[in-house]
């Protein structure tokens, strides 16, 4: 269980504000918002990569986890990726069992892990030879490869074609882990998530079950013309 407790933080100009709030053990959540809205740092400011008080995991405050502990804990896929050398995508994918302390199992886990996200064709390529999805799915599998009890993923299906968008979607949800992830496609986030949180001008301003979403909230989220539909949501300008 996460508590975040009056999250404030500012840097620069920007502050990010996020009331008191308790994400239950296995709750999927999508954050959305416009770009620049806090997404991102939001992100980071839960995993700890930048310190921040006011959360808590288990009702033991993130400042005082040591890192190994955290990794045993979350794992993190950020937005870009970061990998610059020509690892193969299984050593990329490795990287995930290594982090968390898999040291004797990380070759049969991470072969595991590359036939659940259908990545065992992949297995020899060059990470850096790859599209931009691909990169996403390997990054992907190597959060997962962590064995985590919970996610954070920054847009998580950006890039990804329709089919491989749900595949993941669908996988990431039915994991029963706690998944916090960025997302840019509502319609997607509405499907899979049990909680929408909308972010505006770095203030997290609607927390919501994914079936309570209002075309109102989404014109104020969004600057745009929202229009509720049975299933789905339009946008126009």
């Amino acid at each position: 269980m996460i508590d975040i407790a009056g999250l404030e933080f500012k840097r620069g100009v920007f502050s990010l504000s996020v009331p008191d709030l308790t994400v239950q053990k296995g709750c999927k959540i999508a954050v959305i918002g416009e770009n620049g809205s806090g997404k991102s740092t939001l992100l980071h400011v839960l995993t700890g990569l930048t310190p921040c008080e006011g959360i808590y995991y288990g009702g033991k405050e993130l400042g005082g986890i040591k890192r190994k502990e955290r990794a045993e804990m979350m794992a993190f896929m950020p937005q870009l990726p970061s990998v610059v050398f020509p690892f193969t995508v299984f050593e990329v994918v490795r990287l995930g069992a290594y982090a968390a302390g898999h040291m004797k199992n990380a070759d049969r886990l991470t072969d595991e892990i590359l036939k659940t996200t259908a990545l065992v064709t992949l297995r020899d390529r060059a990470f850096t030879e790859l599209s931009g999805g691909e990169k996403r799915r390997v990054m992907i599998a190597r959060a997962l490869n962590q064995r985590t009890d919970v996610l954070f993923l920054d847009e998580p299906v950006s890039m990804l074609d329709v089919r491989h968008s749900l595949e993941i979607l669908k996988l990431l949800t039915d994991s029963g882990r706690t998944l916090i992830a960025s997302m840019h496609e509502m319609n997607l986030s509405v499907k899979y998530f049990d909680r929408i949180w909308m972010m505006l001008n770095g203030k997290l301003i609607y927390d919501v079950p994914a079936g309570e979403v209002e075309a109102s909230m989404l014109s104020e989220v969004f600057s745009v013309k929202a229009d509720a539909h049975a299933d789905h949501f339009t946008f126009s300008i």
